[in-house]
């Protein structure tokens, strides 16, 4: 995989990285508004804090945890013929000119893909206007294609007071793409595609009509794979040393996948771990929440995909055998689990576990004569 490095500039750029390859650094902006006929283009070379923003874009953009894999639903995608354009016709003229026109394409490509969603389905909001940021890191013969969509915002200015529109500097609703292009012995491509959405869905326009792109591991796959090896780490980790700990974080992760409707694995990692207090204090709850965040490194899941929650559905039940006559059976996540069912001992000694009844029925049946239990003993 190439290496990242930060500093793009709108007119071809050749550095050094640290390992001696030269690196050639591209960027274009275009303004992208449904109300207009085509893109606005916009110089960025010229201007530091432009530069300034789209480093920090291009930063941001690489270091989000929650993105999903995706590969070209053909070979006709005109994103994917603008790579091959990038390989095939880069020794015949400036790689500048070539990429400011491939990237005129890929602007009017998205306004297009904007249009066309707001007229096929009215009922919902429409993608806002926005600027459209393409950069390009060439090292040697690898190939890094960042394409980013950031939403415009509304602020009012704190000199005048007049309400002006711009690009946000630091929570921006952003789409990027990622495509990262090998060039391979035997002259064939190997791309990689990483999508990434501040959305809690990654769009549909974005990825089916604009990029035209398809997942590599389907919602379903990545509902069980993720709640799999997401309660392997637990299980690995408290089930044994700490089973309390291990009932209550279990619980925490069935109700993330039962109540959320997207995969966010920050937003699971704070839903699941959050501020919770462990019960044994010799188990650093920080190791497991990072055990659970190198997941994403080995790529079993994407860390940004929507729940099928039927897929792992009969996971969320749990039975537990009391004595040889009594069972308890969780069917899901328990609000408040600690609170309605925990251990005690009784003043006889024993061990029992009390459970909190909601349902008058069911206490009035389980409701025996103190006296008559005191016979009996």
């Amino acid at each position: 995989m190439s290496k990242m490095t930060q500093n793009q500039h709108s007119e071809e750029v050749q550095q050094v990285d640290a390992v001696g390859k030269k690196v050639n650094l591209l960027t274009n902006l275009y303004n992208i508004d449904r109300e207009q006929d085509a893109p606005i283009h916009r110089e960025v070379n010229k201007n530091d804090d432009a530069q300034s923003y789209v480093d920090k874009l291009i930063n941001d953009s690489q270091e989000n945890p929650n993105k999903r894999f995706y590969h070209f639903t053909s070979d006709s995608s005109p994103i994917y013929s603008s790579i091959i354009s990038f390989f095939t016709q880069k020794n015949e003229g400036s790689i500048e000119t070539l990429f400011n026109f491939e990237c005129k394409k890929i602007a009017d490509r998205l306004l297009r893909a904007e249009k066309n969603t707001a007229d096929t389905y009215p009922g919902i909001r429409p993608p806002k206007r926005g600027s459209l940021i393409t950069t390009m890191e060439q090292i040697d013969s690898d190939l890094r294609l960042t394409i980013a969509k950031i939403e415009t915002e509304e602020f009012l200015d704190d000199i005048d007071l007049k309400l002006l529109s711009g690009l946000p500097y630091n929570k921006k609703a952003l789409k990027t793409a990622i495509i990262n292009v090998t060039l391979l012995e035997d002259d064939e491509l190997h791309i990689d595609i990483t999508v990434t959405d501040t959305n809690s869905t990654i769009s549909k326009y974005w990825t089916t009509d604009f990029l035209e792109v398809t997942e590599v591991v389907g919602d379903a796959k990545n509902t069980l794979n993720s709640f799999t090896e997401i309660e392997k780490v637990i299980s690995k980790s408290l089930k044994t040393k700490s089973p309390a700990d291990y009932t209550e974080l279990r619980n925490n992760l069935v109700g993330y996948f039962k109540t959320q409707s997207s995969f966010q694995l920050e937003n699971m990692i704070e839903y699941v771990f959050g501020d919770y207090q462990i019960e044994n204090e010799d188990i650093k709850i920080d190791d497991i929440r990072g055990k659970v965040k190198d997941l994403a490194t080995k790529q079993k899941f994407d860390t940004h995909f929507d729940i099928i929650s039927k897929e792992i559905k009969a996971r969320f039940r749990r039975t537990y055998k009391v004595t040889n006559d009594i069972e308890i059976r969780t069917n899901g996540h328990i609000e408040g689990l600690k609170h309605m069912i925990h251990s005690a001992v009784n003043a006889k000694g024993e061990k029992v576990l009390e459970i909190k009844i909601e349902d008058e029925k069911i206490f009035q049946q389980f409701n025996f004569d103190k006296k008559t239990e005191e016979n009996i003993d």
